[in-house]
């Protein structure tokens, strides 16, 4: 069976869109940022190390990524949320 991902609030991920187009995220040692930029850190992040098991919302629950994942991750971030 495959691992599955959450990317939103629990349950259905467009079911749940008009909340998390409200929802921010934090970075550490930055500004919060929009959820939708911090979900495409988060599958970038996904992609480089697979099956570590830590869901966006958890990972908004231990501070964010830090700027400089940020950078990594979401080229432009810093653009996108100004």
């Amino acid at each position: 069976m495959g691992t599955r991902r959450r990317i939103g609030t629990e349950g259905n991920p467009l079911a749940n869109r008009a909340a998390d187009d409200k929802r921010t995220a934090p970075v550490q040692g930055g500004p919060r940022i929009p959820w939708d930029v911090h979900v495409a850190a988060w599958e970038a992040y996904v992609v480089r190390w697979p099956g570590n098991g830590q869901s966006a919302e958890r990972i908004a629950q231990r501070g964010g990524f830090s700027a400089a994942e940020m950078d990594g991750f979401v080229p432009g971030w810093r653009e996108r949320v100004a």
